[in-house]
Formats: C-alpha cells, sequence, structure tokens
C-alpha cells in the first residue's frame, strides 16, 4: 500500500492506494505553520492507513527544493515551510522513508499516464489554482531537470519585475480583491486574467513545444476560468506555430497529484 500526500498552499489531500486506484482519501486546509502542518499531516496519515501495511509514502509539496530535496529553498504561499526539516520532520511521522516531488509535477504525472493527456508525447501542464506551477512530461516521465520546473515564477512585467503568479494565480486575485475567486462573477475582469495568463502559457508553450497542454488547480477545476477564453487569447498570441497545441481541461481535477504520486509510487 502507499500513503500518498499532496500539500498545496490551501489544502493538504492525503490517501491510500493500492498502487491502481484510491482506496481512501480526505482532504484538510493546509495550514501556514509548519508546525501545525506536521501535526496535521501526522493525523491525517493516523486517520488514513487504519490497519494498512504501508510499504511507501510519498509526498507532493508546492516549491522549489534544496538541492538535497530534504526542504524547501521557496515556497511563496509556504513561506514558514521554507527551509525547515520537511523531510525529517516526514519520515519521523511515519517511521520509514518518505519520497518528496513537486506537486505540479506529480499531478502532471497522473494527467500524462491516465488523464488529460494519456495520448501525449510531450505534454505541457499547468496548475492554476492559490498558486501557478507546471512541469513538461516527455514520454510519461518527468523531464529531466536540476531544480524544478516553475512557470509560475516567470517574470511578465520588466518595470516592476511582477511573474505570472502574481498577475493570476488565486491567491494573488485574492489578496488584491479581498474577495475569493470563487465568488467574482464579473466576465470581463476574467477575460483579462485569461489574455495575461495566455501569455505565460504562450512563453512555456515556446519553450517546451507541446503536443498537448493540460491545465489543471482551483481556478480550472472549478470552472472560474474558462479553457476557451484561454485558447482564444493563445491564438490571438501565436504568430510561430501553424496552430497551436491542444488544450485540455484536467481529467483527475483536484486528485491530479494524487493520481501522478501512484505512478511514481510504483516506480520507487
Amino acid at each position: 500500500m502507499h500513503l500518498i500526500f499532496d500539500i498545496g498552499g490551501t489544502h493538504i489531500r492525503g490517501a491510500i492506494s493500492d498502487g491502481r486506484t484510491l482506496i481512501r482519501k480526505k482532504i484538510v486546509d493546509t495550514p501556514q505553520s509548519f508546525d501545525e502542518g506536521m501535526s496535521v499531516i501526522s493525523s491525517l496519515k493516523k486517520e488514513l492507513e487504519q490497519d494498512d501495511q504501508i510499504d511507501t509514502t510519498l509526498c507532493g509539496i508546492a516549491g522549489v527544493f534544496q538541492s538535497n530535496k530534504q526542504s524547501l529553498f521557496v515556497s511563496p504561499n509556504l513561506p514558514d515551510w521554507v527551509g525547515k526539516p520537511l523531510q525529517k520532520e516526514l519520515e519521523t511521522i511515519c517511521s520509514m522513508p518518505v519520497h518528496i516531488e513537486n506537486d505540479a509535477a506529480l499531478a502532471g504525472l497522473g494527467e500524462a499516464m491516465y488523464g488529460a493527456g494519456k495520448d501525449a508525447s510531450i505534454l505541457m501542464y499547468y496548475t492554476i489554482g492559490t498558486g501557478i506551477g507546471g512541469v513538461r512530461i516527455v514520454n510519461k516521465k518527468i523531464d529531466a531537470h536540476l531544480y524544478g520546473f516553475e512557470p509560475g515564477q516567470q517574470i511578465i512585467s520588466k518595470t516592476d519585475r511582477k511573474t505570472l503568479e502574481q498577475f493570476t494565480s488565486g491567491g494573488s486575485i485574492e489578496r488584491s480583491k479581498g474577495i475569493n475567486p470563487s465568488n467574482i462573477h464579473d466576465e470581463e475582469f476574467w477575460q483579462l486574467i485569461a489574455k495575461d495568463l495566455s501569455v505565460g502559457i504562450y512563453n512555456s508553450m515556446l519553450h517546451w513545444s507541446p503536443d498537448v497542454i493540460v491545465l489543471g488547480g482551483g481556478l480550472i477545476n472549478q470552472n472560474v476560468l474558462s479553457i476557451e477564453a484561454i485558447k482564444k487569447a493563445l491564438s490571438n498570441l501565436n504568430t510561430m506555430y501553424p496552430e497551436i497545441p491542444d488544450i485540455k481541461k484536467s481529467k483527475f481535477g483536484d486528485e491530479s497529484g494524487l493520481m501522478g504520486g501512484i505512478i511514481y509510487a510504483n516506480s520507487i
């Protein structure tokens, strides 16, 4: 059995898998405090595992890791978790080795293997939620990298060095508007967000040259942001390719990371 955690800026998802499906799963809020987060994960682990024998434990989390992959170097939406002994604490809680990977990378892997990108040779995955992350999947494997893929941190405005995430993520929108993005029903506002987002997607498209682009994360999965609006904006930007790649909504929604976790755990 696999024990899988998917730690995002807003929610922690936990699940038990038999290597094929998710047997039990639960979602809780992500504490901003690292110590509180470890306490929540400890409780979640006890609730999920019951009497099962856990063979592999895997944790996906948003951010860039230190070179030893034992702690976070930067995580814009979980600042108190940065530099803390993440792997050590998780291994103490779980009483076994814990493998750690970027949450967007796992989500992209899940979509590439069994989801919306299952027919793609080169998949570009973007998650658009509290923050923005992404990954390039080549032949059903996370592409080679040194520190990871962070398309949300690409600089869009050279005058103030604002990033794509600062322009278009759910967390940034909530901080600037003082309201949960799901409660914003201004179509013109979302058209502008789609145009801004398409700039970042277009840049990644030119860098990664995918045959399929899959979009996930809360703003997409909850239909707050329109796939069609993004397609239109992206088509208007395109001057380099005969056509833009096929753009699809994630199949597994908020469970993409857990599904990718199954695939990753099976390979360990």
